[in-house]
């Protein structure tokens, strides 16, 4: 599958995420795909996931997302994105709490040959959306925007250290003998 072929097939999901349309959301995963995550667990075949998409959707009415990067690695597809709305059909069985919440996460996609989604695997910033839930944090506005500074921040600390490790061994080693 092209890279041109693969954008499309994300635009397609993006519409039918804005739409709430869980239908249309799996009608690129295979009959046989597995999709793990720590909000849903994980869930084997298409009809299993369209499952968890009109439930999700059912507890949050205005979810919506935003792909803030899409990566595509042959077969692997890597989608950044953040995603946010109300509680208003309860979370995880809990009474609906009317919060507004705000979430990055990343979403990891396997194609097989036929281009169908065969695997995906989802990581989330669980941790503070249930503080949002809970009322003890703010929603976050900028979670990619953190995601891309930290790797940043990572890469930037690595090349000092491998700078310092090249200045270390291009200066001879001298022993101080007093007299």
């Amino acid at each position: 599958m092209t890279t041109e072929a693969i954008e499309a097939m994300f635009a397609r999901r993006d519409a039918a995420f804005a739409r709430h349309d869980a239908a249309a959301l799996t009608a690129d995963f295979a009959d046989d795909c597995v999709v793990e995550g720590p909000v849903a667990g994980t869930h084997v075949g298409r009809e299993a996931v369209r499952r968890v998409y009109q439930d999700f959707f059912s507890a949050f009415r205005d979810y919506r997302i935003h792909t803030d990067e899409l990566l595509v690695f042959g077969n692997r597809i890597v989608q950044v994105f953040t995603s946010g709305g109300t509680d208003t059909g309860g979370f995880l069985g809990l009474p609906p709490t009317g919060k507004q919440f705000s979430a990055s996460g990343v979403f990891v996609f396997t194609l097989n040959d036929e281009g169908q989604i065969v695997g995906e695997r989802r990581i989330y910033d669980f941790n503070r959306l249930l503080l949002q839930l809970a009322g003890d944090a703010q929603p976050v506005t900028d979670g990619s925007q953190r995601y891309r500074d930290t790797l940043e921040s990572a890469r930037l600390e690595q090349e000092m250290k491998i700078a310092a490790e090249i200045q270390g061994a291009l200066f001879p080693r001298h022993r101080h003998s007093g007299a």
